[in-house]
């Protein structure tokens, strides 16, 4: 059973705070399909769902991780090492992430895409931190 002073220090609550938003900007991502269908108005069906598909895996993805190091981390704690190399191929992926966004022209995108941009890298920076300040890299 984990002790919750020993396993959840500072730096563990507040990367449980920032993965728990992380997951939530993806839901909410997945939300607001039908919005961005009605605001960009193709009147192909294919690209329609083209962006319908688009939107929604981005958000899944965001989600998963958000959630992924999240449960991990409340089942087991920071230490076990295949937490750590979870979170480290977790960190690798928001890299992809925010890589792709990159590659995709960030002022091409629409608003909502540059917002999820910038949560990818905020989150990617503080999954970075985390791993860092946790030690034993």
């Amino acid at each position: 059973m984990l002790n919750f002073q020993t396993h959840f220090d500072v730096p563990t609550l507040l990367f449980l705070c920032i993965s728990i938003l992380y997951a939530g900007h993806g839901f909410i991502h997945q939300l607001i399909v039908g919005g961005a269908i009605s605001v960009f108005q193709h009147p192909d069906e294919r690209q329609s769902r083209l962006i319908l598909m688009i939107w929604i895996a981005t958000g899944g993805f965001m989600s998963f991780l958000g959630l992924l190091p999240t449960t991990l981390l409340l089942l087991f704690g920071p230490e076990p090492a295949p937490v750590k190399a979870a979170l480290w191929t977790n960190f690798i992926a928001l890299g992809f992430l925010a890589f792709h966004s990159l590659i995709c022209g960030l002022k091409q995108l629409p608003k909502p895409l540059r917002v999820g941009f910038y949560f990818t890298l905020a989150f990617a920076v503080a999954h970075l931190a985390f791993l860092i300040l946790h030690g034993k890299i």
